[in-house]
């Protein structure tokens, strides 16, 4: 929170878990902890920033129009960074917001806010252009042109956000080559042509299998063909197919399936599983001593699959895993976050481990059946008498008694 940074969402249900059952005393002894280290970062943090500052200068370069650099009380300002993309920044009550929008498409790009801290503590004098270096270091942006715009261009990009994104006609949900991603996400990614369907990485090798040509996907707006296999493996970004070659062999494509191409791959494979909408609210973010049966394979949809990096050591290929999807998510990841009630396959070889990611790390599941377990349903006091064997009538049984009692 000190850097802007939202959190809730994803560490809320993490940090109940975790701390569930555990005692007052054990409790405030771990965030001791979290606040002395919290505070070690911060500063360490500062303190780099600060030199990457002097390290880095930046000059502001006016633009043709005339318009001057922001003045010592300036509360909102428009820069053009390095020729490809906007930057806003603008004073709120409680410190500074920034948005960054493409050049290009208009679109938004990221955005977030910028705690007060940290313009007072840069070496910046204007306040605004402390909060704009301060955007740029949050973004990872190292400018070499930053050109102050005027208010016109501002207009025009608020404006493009309220135009709603272009969509293909007469195409419904069960038309699309990759049924994870929209046309928002190949545009949001940079890419807006229209006559390009998105891939994913897997959908892409899929279709490349069948012999369709598969594009690889820029953000700058520019496509080139794939060749092999490994120029899917190489790119980073997303992958398309055009409209055209699409409704030529649509009708001969079977459905995406990343189970199958999980248990086909000849390499090393991973696979993430998330919750289903479904799935009973109990299961999300539940950590696994609390539930009351083992996870089952009908409450999950298969999210993505990928190759996995050689590393024979499987806790550290789960923790790469979950750090890459949840710090470096892929282009074409449109899961949440990994968290916890995730499950990861991990396939090494033949051995295909499942592994649930709990409170605090993982736990490798000895079963993950597409079957719940069969429970021993109690018999009503009605069928355990139906069941019973038939006994004799009390009236026979006395009077069967009676007569060996005589005849003694």
């Amino acid at each position: 929170q000190y850097y802007g940074i939202e959190t809730k969402e994803n560490s809320f249900g993490y940090l109940a878990n975790w701390s569930s059952g555990k005692d007052v005393p054990e409790l405030k002894a771990s965030l001791e902890t979290i606040n002395k280290t919290a505070s070690q970062l911060i500063t360490d943090i500062d303190r780099h920033y600060a030199d990457l500052i002097k390290e880095y200068p930046m000059e502001i370069a006016p633009p043709e129009n005339g318009s001057k650099e922001p003045l010592q009380n300036e509360q909102e300002a428009l820069y053009l960074i390095n020729d490809n993309a906007f930057l806003h920044i603008q004073h709120v009550e409680d410190g500074w917001d920034y948005s960054l929008y493409d050049k290009e498409t208009r679109r938004l790009l990221d955005g977030g806010r910028i705690e007060p801290e940290l313009v007072e503590l840069s070496p910046v004098k204007v306040p605004i252009a402390a909060a704009r270096t301060a955007a740029m270091a949050i973004l990872g942006i190292e400018p070499e042109t930053v050109v102050y715009t005027g208010p016109d261009v501002l207009e025009e990009l608020l404006a493009a956000q309220l135009e709603p994104l272009p969509i293909l006609p007469d195409k419904t949900a069960d038309d699309k080559p990759d049924m994870r991603l929209n046309l928002e996400d190949m545009y949001f990614w940079g890419y807006t042509k229209d006559d390009m369907l998105p891939l994913s990485k897997d959908r892409a090798l899929e279709l490349l299998d069948l012999d369709a040509p598969v594009y690889m996907l820029y953000s700058s707006n520019e496509e080139s063909l794939v060749f092999d296999s490994e120029d899917i493996s190489l790119h980073d970004g997303l992958f398309g197919i055009a409209t055209e070659d699409w409704t030529a062999i649509k009708e001969k494509v079977p459905v995406s399936d990343p189970e199958r191409r999980f248990h086909d791959c000849p390499t090393d494979t991973f696979l993430i599983y998330q919750l289903s909408k479904n799935a009973s609210a109990d299961l999300r973010f539940a950590s696994l001593d609390k539930l009351k049966e083992p996870p089952c394979r009908t409450d999950y949809i298969p999210i993505y699959t990928g190759e996995l990096e050689r590393d024979d050591d499987q806790i550290v290929t789960l923790e790469n895993l979950y750090r890459r999807f949840n710090i470096d998510r892929p282009a074409d990841f449109t899961g949440h976050s990994l968290s916890v009630s995730d499950i990861v396959a991990i396939k090494q070889g033949d051995a295909v481990s499942y592994h649930y990611c709990d409170s605090i790390g993982f736990k490798e599941l000895t079963t993950f059946s597409k079957e719940r377990p069969q429970k021993q349903e109690r018999k009503s006091v009605l069928e355990q008498l139906k069941s019973k064997p038939a006994s004799p009538h009390p009236t026979a049984h006395k009077k069967e008694k009676y007569e060996k009692e005589i005849s003694r």
